[in-house]
């Protein structure tokens, strides 16, 4: 699992590690498990991918709030 810390309050999001470049070797598995894993894998991916661009867009959000408030208003 990779996780990064991102800079949301420095302008758009420079993506570097993307679902895309994450690989796993299909050719270790047998044909119909290949393509059911691939298949698989690849509707995952789809479903992540929004989701993860509107999680990415509320933290944008809630840092523009939080730069507005001031100090010590965010929590309450």
């Amino acid at each position: 699992m990779f996780i990064h810390q991102l800079d949301l309050t420095q302008g758009p999001l420079e993506e570097t590690t993307t679902i895309e470049s994450l690989s796993f070797d299909y050719t270790s598995l047998d044909p119909e498990t290949r393509v059911l894993v691939q298949e698989c894998s690849n509707e995952v991916k789809g479903l992540i991918k929004p989701q993860a661009k509107d999680i990415i867009e509320a933290g944008r959000k809630l840092i523009e709030v939080k730069n507005r408030l001031g100090h010590g208003c965010f929590g309450n």
